[in-house]
């Protein structure tokens, strides 16, 4: 396959949720809670669908906003001082 279907067949199969509780930071929790979903909507004849692994990402931009705040700051503190 191309980078370019790969790139959409992982797109078509990623979630993405906001919100996840803290103490569930390996995942665990929302995979089981993922898969009791699909189980629940899967047909009578067909398998039901699976999550394969989750992988939990902190909200960073917050942080990277600070540091350029800070960043900012620094150069202006270098301006006024000379």
């Amino acid at each position: 396959m191309s980078k370019y279907k790969d790139h959409e067949s992982l797109k078509v199969r990623t979630l993405h949720l906001k919100g996840v509780l803290p103490e569930d930071r390996t995942g665990q929790g929302i995979e089981a809670h993922l898969n009791h979903i699909l189980k629940r909507r899967s047909y009578r004849r067909q398998v039901p669908g699976k999550v394969m692994s989750t992988l939990i990402i902190p909200d960073f931009t917050k942080q990277f906003e600070y540091e350029c705040k800070i960043l900012d700051l620094k150069d202006y503190k270098m301006l006024m001082s000379v």
